[in-house]
């Protein structure tokens, strides 16, 4: 996301206090986009970004779930 490491505080708060589900990881991922702003260049959108560190949130939920790694193709169906 950025040269230098930060803290995502708005997805650490929608976690915070919150039962162990599916929905709290989703608000967390989804909170992503206000925790960072970043930039465009020539290797990758800013939009690709979010999307990633969302989606590493996201498997993180499945991988402590299920209890086992989860790969990209089974991720898929999140």
């Amino acid at each position: 996301m950025a040269g230098t490491p930060k803290r995502a505080r708005r997805a650490e708060d929608a976690l915070i206090g919150r039962p162990f589900t599916r929905e709290a990881f989703e608000a967390a991922a989804k909170a992503v986009d206000d925790d960072f702003a970043p930039l465009t260049d020539w290797r990758a959108s800013a939009d690709y970004r979010r999307s990633v560190a969302a989606n590493l949130i996201r498997r993180f939920w499945l991988e402590l779930s299920r209890g086992e790694p989860v790969s990209i193709s089974r991720a898929a169906g999140f």
